[in-house]
């Protein structure tokens, strides 16, 4: 099964069974809020930038999206892949090939601007990252909210659906959403 479906089925899964391991009472707050109206907001794949930054923890050699899944994603339908130049090249891809497979190469503002921004290591408060989100927006990566309670809040204030891969079981049902395969 490849990534991009995987990534699917985790948002849809997640976004159906939300759990909040390490939440602040912000967080409780607009969760209740998004209950009592009893309406549930869509928002189609074509209307969603993903943004994939330029990893800023010192020597990390990963990058969050191949471009061969920057395409799938774009296939399924999703408006547009933004990454962040040079996002790549410590895992051996160019900037051409994220352009060959219909990403946009982006400054970095514009990637975290995006409606679901992907990331391997948690978004940084001390290099600011977190105050590039845009309200609202999805981040997907390694959260370790448990130990990142200073992020986790910084997140919910900005109105910020964060999914912790971290804190997917690994179990044989949730292998599928499994980040570390």
């Amino acid at each position: 099964m490849n990534n991009i479906t995987s990534l699917r089925r985790a948002l849809v899964s997640f976004g159906q069974h939300a759990r909040f391991f390490s939440c602040s009472s912000q967080c409780h707050q607009h969760q209740q809020q998004q209950q009592s109206d009893g309406k549930i907001k869509t928002v189609p794949y074509s209307s969603l930038t993903i943004g994939v930054p330029l990893e800023s923890y010192p020597s990390e050699r990963r990058v969050s999206l191949t471009p061969a899944n920057a395409a799938l994603l774009l296939k399924k339908g999703f408006n547009q892949v933004l990454v962040e130049r040079g996002a790549g090249a410590a895992s051996q891809f160019t900037d051409k090939a994220y352009i060959d497979a219909g990403a946009s190469l982006m400054d970095r503002h514009d990637v975290w601007g995006s409606d679901i921004v992907l990331k391997v290591r948690a978004p940084s408060l001390n290099r600011g990252e977190v105050g590039l989100v845009k309200d609202g927006a999805t981040v997907i990566s390694f959260l370790y909210p448990a130990l990142n309670r200073d992020l986790v809040e910084a997140l919910a204030k900005r109105g910020v659906t964060a999914f912790a891969m971290d804190m997917v079981p690994r179990i044989s049902r949730a292998q599928v959403f499994d980040a570390l395969r």
